[in-house]
């Protein structure tokens, strides 16, 4: 009888382990196809229901909660893939790549110390990966903290002297932290490995505008393109520098061709957008403004610029709207404030204006221009004891054109 119960036993723990190998195979089909379907274009609702069912199928299969934690960080929905990521780990705790990426959505967080503590939980499973060392050299730079950024490169640098990349990485370092001697080094170094490296010529010419030397800037961008000429950040620098040595149309050559290159940089349309406002473009320029809004919903300083673009074009109303959104995503920018209030004066606001250029003075108190601004809207909703007090601080604080208003309003009151 004893014998008849151990040979159920084994038979019933191999009919298990058929059945777990099933279950386990089938999962592995169901994620292939939902690979295959993700990188034909497919739906991606559709491979998130796949997902669900193949977790539903089979519950210990870190590999679905990772891939799906994946689809959802593209998705944006951060909160459903940082739960998938956890429980991957759980199902898989030993995985430097669930680790790693955990860490990359962490940054996405701006959570950078609890990405660092993951990309250091990565080392610990795959302690010789360059990829993660340079990571985690970047995290300590978003940190402000160079200098571990720095034993970091330089211990790479020890085992891999001839790494162009990382010479970059460290010059870049270097060149943030306005330690130009020791940057130009690694670029001259990178330069020498790689003679045609656009990526190195594009940092020295950084360095180069750091250091105010422009034409040199313009020339190492030339040669970045030149190495490479679909390199969008090339030209985007090199309309700086021609913006700079005053090619105003120059500049706007190269910020077309970086918009060709790559059409979702919000920058390249906001600096396209100034460039053609200095050339007396408006409403070109408002149409960049837009375009970097539509790309970069949150792009405070597009809001701002757009503002004054519409005041300038006599879209007073939508000025306003612009500069309200200026001030709810950069409280602490007084100048946003100060020309809210310049827009409200428009509108005869004056109690409004008044309000926003006191905003702009708690938040820089050696404002003129805000000084000046409020002794005006004081003055004119016949305030004069406060307004011409504001005139004579703008006064005290170099305001000139103050000495003809307050001259005007101040002598009898």
């Amino acid at each position: 009888m004893k014998y008849i119960i151990v040979i159920i036993l084994i038979v019933v723990h191999y009919s298990l382990i058929g059945q777990n190998n099933s279950v386990r195979q089938q999962s592995l089909e169901m994620l292939q196809q939902a690979d295959n379907m993700l990188r034909f274009g497919g739906d991606v609702e559709r491979v998130l229901i796949l997902y669900g069912d193949i977790i539903q199928s089979d519950p210990s299969s870190s590999e679905a909660y990772m891939k799906r934690a994946n689809l959802l960080t593209r998705l944006g929905r951060t909160n459903e893939a940082m739960r998938d990521y956890n429980m991957s780990l759980t199902l898989n705790p030993k995985s430097a790549m669930i680790y790693d990426y955990r860490a990359k959505l962490k940054i996405l967080q701006s959570d950078y110390e609890g990405a660092l503590q993951d990309v250091d939980q990565a080392l610990k499973f795959d302690p010789n990966n360059n990829l993660l060392l340079e990571e985690k050299a970047e995290l300590y730079e978003q940190k402000n903290d160079p200098n571990q950024a720095l034993i970091i490169y330089d211990s790479l640098l020890a085992h891999h002297p001839n790494d162009t990349f990382t010479y970059i990485r460290r010059a870049l370092v270097y060149l943030n932290n306005r330690m130009y001697v020791e940057s130009e080094k690694d670029i001259v170094k990178a330069l020498s490995l790689c003679n045609k490296s656009s990526i190195a010529y594009n940092v020295l010419g950084l360095l180069n505008m750091e250091t105010d030397k422009y034409l040199d800037a313009e020339s190492n961008y030339s040669k970045a393109i030149e190495f490479n000429p679909e390199f969008p950040m090339a030209y985007f620098n090199r309309s700086i520098a021609k913006k700079y040595l005053g090619n105003l149309e120059g500049a706007v050559a190269d910020l077309n061709k970086a918009i060709e290159i790559q059409s979702d940089l919000p920058n390249a349309y906001f600096n396209r957008a100034i460039t053609k406002k200095m050339l007396g473009d408006m409403q070109g320029a408002k149409l960049d403004y837009d375009s970097a809004i539509y790309i970069n919903k949150d792009f405070a300083n597009a809001f701002l610029n757009r503002g004054f673009t519409k005041k300038m074009l006599g879209s007073y109303s939508d000025a306003i709207n612009d500069y309200k959104m200026a001030t709810m995503l950069m409280p602490e920018n007084a100048k946003a404030h100060n020309s809210l209030g310049n827009i409200r004066v428009l509108f005869e606001d004056y109690r409004e204006a008044i309000i926003d250029y006191t905003n702009a003075i708690n938040i820089d108190n050696n404002y003129q221009m805000a000084y000046f601004n409020r002794g005006i809207a004081r003055i004119l909703s016949y305030n004069y004891k406060l307004g011409c007090e504001d005139l004579e601080q703008a006064i005290k604080l170099g305001c000139i054109k103050a000495t003809e208003i307050k001259s005007l309003y101040c002598e009898n009151h």
